[in-house]
């Protein structure tokens, strides 16, 4: 049984949750088989068939809750089910934010390696300079 679907609260308030309906579905089968059961032991047939007409009505009673938890429970996972597509939409759209922010981040790096490029560049550049003055005022 799915515990974490437990937790969900049915979609009536005042009704039962969908594994209290397929609780109350088992115990409906036990006394239809109980009541079977007392039937083929019993030997006046006006009430074994009595007992054979409760047996029924346990069964389709039990029926009836068993179709009414599938149905909460069906209801039940597709909350889950949009509870989940939330998340991973928001948790995509997270991702493609990050994506940009690391693009505009790649970008600037980009610009920034081109400017510390030229820097060096202009640095060495400047050095030469230097260094044909300091040769000529040497002489």
């Amino acid at each position: 049984m799915d515990d974490h679907a437990r937790h969900i609260p049915p979609p009536d308030p005042d009704a039962a949750s969908w594994w209290e309906y397929r609780e109350i579905a088992e115990m409906r089968i036990e006394s239809a088989q109980h009541l079977d059961h007392q039937a083929r032991q019993e030997k006046d047939p006006d009430e074994a068939a009595r007992l054979v007409g409760r047996a029924q009505l346990q069964v389709l009673t039990a029926l009836y809750h068993q179709l009414r938890a599938i149905g909460d429970h069906q209801e039940v996972l597709a909350q889950q089910q949009q509870q989940l597509a939330k998340r991973l939409s928001d948790h995509a759209q997270a991702l493609a934010d990050h994506a940009g922010g690391m693009a505009d981040h790649r970008a600037a790096l980009g610009s920034h390696v081109q400017a510390m490029a030229e820097m060096t560049k202009a640095i060495a550049s400047h050095g030469e300079d230097l260094r044909h003055a300091l040769q000529g005022w040497s002489r």
